[in-house]
C-alpha cells in the first residue's frame, strides 16, 4: 500500500488492498476503524467500503449487530496474496492505532525492522548508475583492505540480504561479477558516462535460480531431526529455499546454514544443513 497519511489520496487498489488485510486477518473491518487508521471522516470511508462491495460482490456483508462489515463464507482475497506478511507490514505501518486496536493492546510483536540502512547517498547514487548505465568510483572497505581501496565498479542491480543492502556490480579489478555490502563505501561518485558501462547481461549467478535443499543436520538424533522438520515445516524431509546463486551464501547465512559445509562438535549448533551445496560452490568460495 502507498505510504501515505491521508485515505483519500490512496489509489482505488491501496483502499482495496486495507480492506481486504482487515477483513481476511481480523475477520472484519468498518468504516470507523478505517477512519482512526487513515485519518479522514467515517463518511468519507463508507463510500470506499461500498465501491468494494459494488467492484467485488459476495465478499463481504454487514453484521448489524456489532457494527462491522465481515467476510462471507466465499470470501477470497482479490487484491491482496493473503499472506500473513501483507498483515505484519500493515502492523508495522500503524504500530499505535492497531496494536491497541483490541484484547487491551500491546499484543502483537512484529519483529525489529531491518536495523542496517544503507547511507542515502550512497543508494541514491547506486540507483542513478543503474539507471543511466553508468560507472562509479568507490573508496571499498574490506577484510583484506579494511582501511579502504580505490575501486570502480558497474553496478546493475540492488539485493537486500534480510540484514543489509548489497550492490550487483563488474568489477573492473578482478574483471567479473562481484557483491558489495553498501555499508562498506568510504566514498562513492558517477565517472562514467551513459553507455560506457558493463551491465549485467553476462551475471550469470544474478540471473540464475537454485533451489538450496535444507535437511536436519544428520549428527542430530532421529528425535531431533523430527524435531527440526516441525520447526520448518519440511515436506517430506525437506526444506526447499528458492534464491539466486549470487545471494545464495546470505540465504544460508540467514538459516544458520554453513556455506561451506562444516559441522560443529555439537549439531544443535547448526540443526540445518545444504544438501545441495556443490550447486552453489563457485559463488561461495
Amino acid at each position: 500500500m502507498a505510504n501515505k497519511s491521508d485515505f483519500r489520496e490512496f489509489s482505488r487498489q491501496d483502499r482495496y488492498r486495507a480492506m481486504e488485510v482487515l477483513l481476511n486477518w481480523e475477520g472484519g473491518c468498518n468504516a470507523s476503524r478505517l477512519g482512526r487508521l487513515f485519518n479522514v471522516r467515517r463518511e468519507n470511508v463508507t463510500r470506499y467500503i461500498q465501491d468494494y462491495r459494488e467492484t467485488y460482490p459476495g465478499q463481504m456483508w454487514y453484521d448489524s449487530v456489532g457494527k462491522i462489515f465481515k467476510p462471507t463464507t466465499t470470501f477470497t482475497p482479490k487484491c491482496t496474496r493473503g499472506i500473513i506478511s501483507e498483515y505484519i507490514d500493515f502492523a508495522r505501518r500503524f504500530p499505535a492505532e492497531h496494536s491497541g486496536s483490541f484484547n487491551g493492546g500491546n499484543w502483537l510483536d512484529c519483529g525489529p525492522r531491518p536495523h542496517i540502512e544503507p547511507e542515502p547517498k550512497v543508494f541514491r547514487t547506486i540507483v542513478q548508475a543503474i539507471k543511466e548505465c553508468q560507472v562509479i568510483a568507490v573508496r571499498y572497505r574490506s577484510w583484506n583492505h579494511p582501511s579502504g581501496r580505490d575501486r570502480k565498479v558497474h553496478p546493475h542491480a540492488l539485493a537486500y540480504s534480510g540484514l543489509r543492502w548489497h550492490c550487483r556490480a563488474f568489477d573492473e579489478e578482478t574483471q567479473s561479477y562481484r557483491d558489495f555490502h553498501l555499508g562498506r563505501f568510504e566514498s562513492i561518485a558517477l565517472v562514467g558516462k551513459a553507455g560506457e558501462a558493463i551491465m549485467g547481461e553476462a551475471d550469470h549467478d544474478w540471473h540464475q535460480q537454485v533451489d538450496l535443499l535444507l535437511i536436519p543436520n544428520p549428527e542430530l538424533s532421529e528425535q531431533e531431526q523430527q524435531l527440526v522438520r516441525a520447526d520448518y515445516s519440511m515436506d517430506r524431509g525437506c526444506l526447499t529455499v528458492r534464491s539466486r546463486r549470487a545471494m545464495a551464501q546470505y540465504v544460508l547465512m540467514s538459516y544458520h546454514v554453513s556455506p561451506n559445509g562444516d559441522i560443529p562438535e555439537n549439531p544443535r549448533q547448526r540443526p540445518l544443513v545444504c544438501s545441495n551445496l556443490d550447486i552453489v560452490a563457485s559463488v561461495l568460495f
